[in-house]
């Protein structure tokens, strides 16, 4: 068996064309030419074109959820926000709730204070329809007569009386304007027959506005007519520290019930 050399190699181009006809010899030269780290270049490259590839995946995964959380943010913000409205509206119902509550308690009040007045105001005509008999009853008065009541015309003789006190200064004309205020005046005799005057001032409950007038205007006709007056205050209640004080300073307290039966 005949063997064929291999051609002499004498030019460039012999040399292309030997590497050209043997694969294994192209190799070979690559292999002498370049280093190892050449040689790994396509892998290099794929490896990081692989890595690029996962970090691109990555960051469109990492956008989405950034997309995903901002949009979420957006839901939240208008969730949030018509929590806000709904407790703004609630606070609004609940003010005008209070309101309402305020105007109804207000009006109750109200209503309150003119059915107390209404009552209190029965309550005096109902004493000073019965006022001689009290008189008679609890304060000894004989013989007691109504000088002035909301069942009775004011006296003319203690009328006369006020104004002739007042002008001789004896009491001032405030003073006498003020007795002309008093609930109920009375005339009668004590036990001894000398004549007494009773200043009266009827409140289901008394207080201490109730003992200063009849203290005051009992003190006012004293010093006009002259004479002994006995300061008196009728109604349903009145409280310890008030009674003690009635008493400290002489003013007769008579407690009756709706039916002028005593407490």
């Amino acid at each position: 068996m005949t063997t064929l050399a291999n051609p002499p190699i004498a030019t460039f181009q012999d040399i292309l064309h030997a590497l050209a006809q043997n694969p294994g010899l192209a190799a070979e030269l690559r292999r002498h030419l370049h280093d190892a780290d050449f040689l790994n270049l396509p892998q290099i490259v794929a490896d990081l074109a692989e890595t690029v590839a996962q970090l691109a995946a990555t960051v469109k995964e990492s956008s989405a959820r950034q997309e995903k959380i901002e949009a979420d943010s957006v839901d939240i913000k208008a969730l949030l926000a018509q929590v806000i409205a709904r407790q703004e509206k609630a606070e609004a119902d609940i003010t005008e709730l209070k309101d309402g509550q305020s105007h109804l308690e207000s009006g109750q009040h109200r209503l309150e204070g003119r059915m107390g007045t209404i009552t209190g105001a029965e309550y005096e005509r109902r004493i000073a329809r019965r006022a001689r008999g009290i008189l008679n009853r609890f304060l000894g008065f004989h013989n007691p007569q109504i000088l002035q009541s909301i069942h009775h015309a004011d006296s003319s003789s203690l009328a006369a009386a006020l104004q002739t006190a007042a002008d001789s200064g004896a009491i001032t004309p405030q003073a006498a304007y003020e007795l002309d205020s008093a609930d109920i005046i009375a005339i009668g005799d004590n036990r001894d027959g000398a004549a007494l005057y009773a200043v009266i001032e009827v409140s289901e409950t008394i207080d201490n506005k109730d003992l200063t007038r009849a203290r005051q205007r009992a003190a006012t006709l004293t010093a006009a007519v002259q004479t002994a007056t006995r300061p008196v205050v009728i109604g349903k209640e009145i409280s310890a520290d008030h009674r003690e004080r009635a008493a400290q300073q002489n003013i007769a307290v008579i407690l009756l019930n709706d039916d002028d039966e005593p407490q």
